[in-house]
C-alpha cells in the first residue's frame, strides 16, 4: 500500500464519467483534514476522486443543522481513508459499488443505497471493496452544530443505516438537490440545504428505530458476505461462502432466506450484476472482459442473466448510461 496526502487525493479520477463537483459552503471554517490517512491499492487504476462545494461563509443560528460542504467522491478497490480521532461529522449516501466502514474496531458493510454517518471524535476508516468504483455523496456539517440533533434523534452512536425501499427515492432526491443547490447557489440555498440534511437525519433516525438490534445479521451470514465481497482472487461460490462461514450449505441457504430473503446463489448473481452495471458504465471493458472479471462461466451466461434481471442487453445498458 502507498499513502498520499490530502492534496494528492483531491485530483480527479481519469476515466470516470459524469462525476459531480463538490461544493464548499464555508472554506474558512472547514476543519483541518491534514491527518486524513489516504491509502491507495498497489495496482489502483487511478487516484480516488473527491470534490466538494462550499455552502456557508459564516455561522448561522437560523438552521436546525448547518452544512459546510456538499460533495461526491469515488474510490477504487483497496483505497481507504482513516482518521484516528475524527474532526468531522458527515452524512453520506453510497450511490454505487460496495464499501466498508470500520468504527472503533467494528466493521460495517456499505452497499449501494446505504447511508452512513461519520461522527466527531470516533476512530474510523472507510474503504472500497467492489471491483467497480465505490461512489458516495456527502454533506459535511459545521463542527459542533449537529451533535445536539444527533443526540435528540438517538443516532449519535449509530453509524450505518440500511434504507428500506420506501425511503430510497426521497433520500436520493435530498442528496442530489443539495449538491445542485450548492453548485448554483440560488437565493435561500443555505436554508434549503440545511433542511435537506435535517430531513436525511430524520429518515436515518426512523430507519434505525424500525430496524432495531434484532435486525442484525447472524455471524455466519456476515462471514459469508464478507468472504464474497473480499475474496482476494479466490473463486466465490455458495459452497465456498458456506465453508468460509464454517457451516453447511443447506444451513446457509436457510439463514439467507430467513434474514436476506433470497438464497446465497441468488444473492451472488445480484451482487455480480450490480458490479457489472458499474463496470459497463465507468470502464471501457468489453462484455466478455466484464464477464471474465466477475467470474461468470462465460459471456453467454453473463448476457443471459444480465438481460433477465435488467430487461436489456449489456451493450444496450452501456449505451443508455453514457
Amino acid at each position: 500500500m502507498r499513502h498520499v496526502s490530502p492534496r494528492t487525493r483531491d485530483r480527479a479520477v481519469p476515466g470516470l464519467r459524469e462525476v459531480l463537483p463538490a461544493v464548499h459552503l464555508n472554506p474558512r471554517g472547514l476543519p483541518q483534514l491534514d491527518e486524513d490517512r489516504i491509502t491507495l491499492a498497489p495496482r489502483s487504476a487511478a487516484q480516488p476522486f473527491n470534490e466538494g462545494s462550499n455552502v456557508a461563509q459564516h455561522p448561522s443560528l437560523d438552521f436546525p443543522v448547518e452544512v459546510m460542504t456538499v460533495g461526491h467522491s469515488c474510490w477504487y478497490r483497496g483505497d481507504s481513508c482513516s482518521r484516528q480521532t475524527s474532526c468531522i461529522t458527515a452524512i453520506e449516501l453510497v450511490t454505487s459499488g460496495e464499501g466498508e466502514l470500520e468504527v472503533n474496531g467494528v466493521r460495517h458493510a456499505l452497499p449501494t443505497d446505504s447511508m452512513f454517518v461519520l461522527h466527531l471524535g470516533e476512530n474510523h476508516c472507510y474503504r472500497a471493496r467492489s471491483v467497480a468504483p465505490w461512489c458516495k455523496q456527502f454533506m459535511l456539517f459545521r463542527p459542533g452544530s449537529v451533535q445536539p440533533v444527533l443526540a435528540a434523534l438517538r443516532i449519535d452512536a449509530v453509524s450505518v443505516f440500511g434504507l428500506p425501499d420506501q425511503f430510497l427515492p426521497r433520500v436520493r432526491e435530498l442528496f442530489n438537490s443539495a449538491l445542485d443547490l450548492a453548485r448554483t447557489k440560488p437565493p435561500t440555498y443555505r436554508q434549503t440545504i440545511a433542511a435537506a440534511a435535517y430531513e436525511a437525519l430524520l429518515i436515518a433516525a426512523e430507519t434505525a428505530a424500525v430496524r432495531g438490534p434484532a435486525a442484525d445479521l447472524p455471524l455466519p451470514v456476515i462471514a459469508a458476505l464478507t468472504f464474497a465481497k473480499d475474496s482476494n482472487g479466490v473463486r466465490v461460490t455458495p459452497a465456498a461462502m458456506a465453508r468460509a462461514a464454517h457451516i453447511g450449505l443447506s444451513y446457509l441457504d436457510r439463514l439467507f432466506k430467513e434474514h436476506i430473503g433470497i438464497t446465497p446463489h441468488e444473492w451472488l448473481i445480484r451482487y455480480k450484476l450490480e458490479q457489472a452495471h458499474q463496470l459497463l458504465k465507468f470502464t471501457d471493458l468489453s462484455v466478455t472482459a466484464v464477464a471474465d472479471r466477475l467470474e461468470f462461466c462465460d459471456s453467454a451466461q453473463f448476457c443471459r442473466l444480465f438481460k433477465k434481471h435488467t430487461g436489456c442487453t449489456a451493450l444496450e445498458y452501456r449505451r443508455s448510461v453514457r
